[in-house]
């Protein structure tokens, strides 16, 4: 399924909806959308180690197995 492609498709697809309109933005909404995706890979980060914490070894794994966001960079 798809938390064999990424460990984090509700992020990913919080960052691809957030960049889809682009060049529709104003400065006001690409600032709010920075602000929005830096919040998003920060509260990532925090999760894969409340996960790592939670989970141990068996995340471990699964952390070498399945990228963090972008299916095709490990």
């Amino acid at each position: 399924g798809v938390f064999g492609l990424t460990r984090h498709p509700w992020y990913l697809g919080s960052l691809l909806l957030i960049w889809s309109i682009l060049p529709g933005y104003s400065a006001v909404d690409l600032l709010v959308s920075t602000i929005l995706s830096v919040y998003l890979v920060i509260g990532t980060f925090l999760e894969e180690r409340k996960l790592l914490a939670e989970y141990g070894d068996a995340y471990r794994r699964y952390q070498h197995q399945v990228p963090m966001m972008l299916p095709w960079i490990r």
